[in-house]
């Protein structure tokens, strides 16, 4: 469906189409009532104002442009996510807007907004959770969208993403095959867990313990968070909880050093007493200090398509249409060495 134009908001609000700019320019010549009325019926008509057209009109060049949407620019995950598309965009002569939802939806319901008033020649988005009002908006935008990283359940575009089960089964297998008998995964928070991509990875993690007939109970499942104050935490928990665990799996390396250096603080020998896996193999894992088995997912691969493939089609004027999930690999460190 098309974006509503100013000339159809105008009709339906009785008004000229002068009006109904003058409004969102938040000009004082409108009556107050016009002001609210016009505002209305924008919001009942889902209209978004084309800010890169005033822009023109008021004799700025237009640059081409896309969007970048992502969860948190804090985590270095995303940060180099942001860096790879970049470097994709400017080969093709584009810059990039970036927006950090910070998980909240209602701010990634504003970003994408923005995005849309800014006319952006189309979108990536980095994010693991999506809410139903800015799916309606995407079907709503004509520009292509992309989907990076994982796809929410409710979406049926394009996409190029990691394979989250098959991380989760990888570095769970992993642990298994270094004889570990408690596992315990920590995922990130209650607020966010309810994501798609942090559900697949809980159930796959559960679904593989249970093929290796190993024990499962709902407490080795931690919604501590993602950051290295996360994982601090969590483990300091978990101990009184699962004392003989022997393993743990991590939804971010990050979360996973932290909950090393609790352990151990703990005297917990790291390898021998506990082997620790985190997803996301950043570069500060291998470090021989830290020494991490991690999942090494291929960011820059998946961003390079994923923005070439966006770019191309909008270069090329023709639908966006690609789906594609990419192989994570095991990347065997200290953390795991059991010896």
């Amino acid at each position: 469906m098309e974006n509503v134009t100013i000339k159809e908001l105008a009709a339906r609000a009785g008004v000229s189409g002068t009006t109904v700019s003058l409004v969102f320019q938040g000009n004082s010549r409108v009556s107050e009532s016009t002001r609210k009325k016009v505002l209305r019926i924008a919001r009942q008509m889902n209209y978004v104002p084309n800010l890169a057209a005033r822009q023109l009109r008021g004799g700025k060049s237009r640059i081409k442009t896309i969007g970048l949407l992502v969860n948190n620019l804090i985590n270095p995950f995303y940060a180099l996510m942001v860096h790879s598309a970049e470097k994709a965009a400017l080969r093709h002569g584009y810059e990039i807007l970036i927006a950090d939802t910070q998980w909240n939806s209602e701010k990634e319901l504003t970003e994408l907004k923005n995005m849309i008033q800014f006319r952006v020649e189309g979108v990536a988005a980095c994010i693991w959770g999506m809410s139903k009002q800015s799916l309606d908006l995407i079907h709503r935008f004509p520009s292509p969208f992309v989907m990076m990283d994982t796809v929410p359940e409710v979406y049926s575009g394009s996409y190029v993403i990691n394979d989250v089960p098959a991380a989760a089964r990888l570095a769970t297998e992993h642990l298994i095959e270094a004889g570990c008998e408690r596992i315990v995964f920590f995922n990130s928070d209650k607020r966010t867990a309810g994501f798609s991509g942090f559900r697949l990875l809980a159930e796959t993690f559960k679904d593989t313990l249970r093929d290796h007939n190993k024990t499962f109970d709902e407490k080795m499942i931690c919604h501590a968070g993602l950051d290295i104050d996360a994982g601090r935490n969590a483990m300091a928990e978990i101990v009184k909880q699962v004392p003989d665990m022997d393993g743990l799996l991590c939804a971010s390396t990050l979360c996973a050093m932290g909950a090393m250096e609790t352990a151990t603080r703990l005297g917990i020998k790291i390898g021998r007493d506990l082997a620790v896996v985190g997803i996301d193999d950043l570069d500060i894992c291998a470090l021989d200090c830290i020494s991490l088995t991690a999942i090494r997912q291929p960011f820059e691969q998946l961003t390079q398509i994923a923005i070439d493939t966006l770019i191309g089609s909008i270069e090329e004027r023709r639908s966006l249409d690609v789906q594609v999930s990419l192989k994570p690999e095991l990347v065997v460190r200290n953390s795991t060495n059991r010896s």
